[in-house]
């Protein structure tokens, strides 16, 4: 920033010549302030709840490099904030996903689980063994057919576009079997929610719970942006998939789960403690939104069928964060 109060300089040859340097030093100024102020203001003030409060990443170490708060949902009131989400509506596996599912209630993103009727989708199975990967994702190859589903859930997809920084939520899954609870990211298009359009990069699993096991979760990367001759993505299986499969019971108590991305690794996180990190020089990186989803699920492998004992349920959703690197001080 320039003073107001700056004198003129002499009109001399020395001082025109100094005055020169003078004013390009301040542009230079004025362009570095401006790249900062661009960088430190990765967020509107609209796009940080209030109650989030000087929130920290729940891992230490990256609160101590910089890191700080740029988006957030506490979910305090007693409605979605919908200038920041939309719904996830759809038909996939066992469930179809509705937007009167999902609630604000008690300080929580509660997605309802129930045992209902509900149109829906099948996808083809072109593999001979159940829902595939290659059926629900790959460009060109899926063919749905109409079926009514037995159960309903729901999730919300952020509005807001993220790429590199900390990604935190804090969740609680339902306590019977059958259900997908996660916590994930992937660029949405506004209508499909499969990615299987050219847009898509990469999908970070932060937290992908199945309930049929309350003590286990998995989480790790999908390359769906590197293709092969087919279209079909090179990496169907995700890279640097982790399991873990002792931890406390999921559905008894909120746990915190997070993932640091950056240009050359991904680091996953639970509880504030690193889990285990993937290279992310192998993919295609690019912008994508946060993902807040249940849906009753079976997968490839044999599931059991959902515990209709134990519903209606909810997915429970404390808060989810994001924070960037700021600029440092010189």
């Amino acid at each position: 920033m320039i003073s107001n109060e700056t004198r003129p300089l002499p009109t001399s040859p020395l001082s025109a010549g100094l005055a020169m340097v003078n004013r390009g030093l301040a542009a230079g100024l004025a362009c570095a302030a401006s790249l900062c102020f661009g960088l430190a203001a990765l967020a509107d003030s609209s796009d940080i709840d209030p109650a989030s409060g000087n929130a920290q990443p729940s891992v230490a170490e990256l609160a101590a490099q910089g890191y700080s708060l740029v988006w957030s949902d506490e979910f305090n009131g007693d409605s979605l904030d919908r200038d920041k989400w939309g719904y996830r509506t759809d038909s996939k596996s066992r469930s179809t996903q509705k937007a009167e599912n999902v609630s604000v209630a008690h300080g929580s993103l509660c997605i309802a689980l129930k045992k209902e009727p509900a149109p829906g989708k099948k996808a083809a199975d072109l593999s001979g063994g159940g829902d595939s990967t290659e059926a629900q994702f790959g460009a060109g190859l899926k063919r749905e057919s109409e079926e009514v589903k037995s159960y309903t859930a729901g999730g919300v997809i952020s509005k807001k576009e993220f790429q590199y920084g900390y990604y935190e939520a804090r969740l609680r899954v339902p306590p019977g079997a059958g259900w997908h609870t996660a916590f994930w990211t992937i660029k949405y298009n506004g209508h499909d929610t499969n990615p299987n359009f050219p847009e898509v990069a990469q999908e970070l699993d932060i937290c992908e719970q199945d309930s049929e096991n309350l003590h286990s979760y998995n989480a790790g990367v999908h390359g769906w942006g590197t293709r092969n001759a087919k279209g079909l993505s090179d990496d169907l299986l995700g890279c640097g998939r982790h399991g873990l499969s002792s931890t406390p019971d999921l559905s008894a108590e909120f746990h915190v789960w997070g993932c640091e991305f950056t240009p050359t690794v991904v680091n996953f996180y639970f509880d504030g403690k690193l889990t285990h990190s993937s290279p992310a020089t192998g993919f295609k990186h690019g912008p994508q939104n946060i993902w807040l989803t249940v849906l009753a699920y079976k997968n490839k492998k044999i599931t059991p069928p959902v515990d209709d004992s134990k519903l209606p349920a909810a997915s429970e959703f404390d808060y989810v964060r994001f924070f960037a690197k700021t600029p440092q001080k010189q």
